[in-house]
């Protein structure tokens, strides 16, 4: 197997040529795509060249307790979609783990993985994303969740990450039944773990 690597650092190009009898590749194929590798199949090569990526974002606030499972209506670890009323926010989960536990906690205030949303959240700004999703918690919660909001956040747009170039893997139906069973074949000594 040989292996040819190509990134681009600072206007700067690196290429990495090696040579190994067997390799095993963990890399998503939204990476994998930019490098040169011997001896696959056209089916695979077709499906790290073709399967479609869908962006995903999301966003974790820290609160500074647990107010959420101390209202009339307690929330006890769980997931849930907010309505329209909130658009772009996706999905909300709320910590399973140290339930009615004292002290900080973080909630996974945002995560979409609508293509649109995706690419929307991952053109704009941490700040501007981030407030956002802010004032949709405080729009489910109350002013409580802002007062109780300790400035402290993660966000992560997989679309950003250059180990990564993309959410996840969004196939048709047809691609699956034709990809599949090339994913579990070992093409020139390389095997691809899934």
């Amino acid at each position: 197997m040989v292996l040819q690597s190509k990134t681009h650092e600072n206007h700067a190009q690196l290429t990495i040529n090696s040579t190994h009898d067997y390799g095993i590749l963990a890399v998503p194929f939204s990476v994998l795509r930019r490098w040169q590798i011997d001896g696959l199949s056209d089916t695979m090569r077709d499906a790290i060249m073709n399967l479609p990526y869908t962006s995903a974002c999301k966003v974790a606030l820290e609160f500074r307790t647990r107010f959420w499972e101390h209202v009339s209506k307690p929330i006890f670890g769980s997931c849930w979609t907010p309505g329209p009323e909130f658009p772009g926010v996706g999905t909300i989960c709320y910590p399973s783990y140290n339930i009615n536990g004292t002290g900080k906690a973080a909630v996974l205030a945002s995560y979409i993985s609508d293509p649109s949303w995706g690419n929307w959240w991952a053109s704009k700004g941490e700040r501007e994303h981030v407030g956002y999703i802010l004032s949709a918690i405080v729009g489910v919660h109350g002013d409580n969740a802002r007062s109780q909001y300790t400035g402290k956040y993660s966000r992560v747009c997989w679309e950003l990450d250059p180990l990564e170039a993309a959410g996840w893997a969004d196939p048709t139906v047809e691609q699956q039944q034709l990809y599949l069973p090339e994913y579990f074949k070992t093409h020139n000594n390389v095997s691809r773990l899934l």
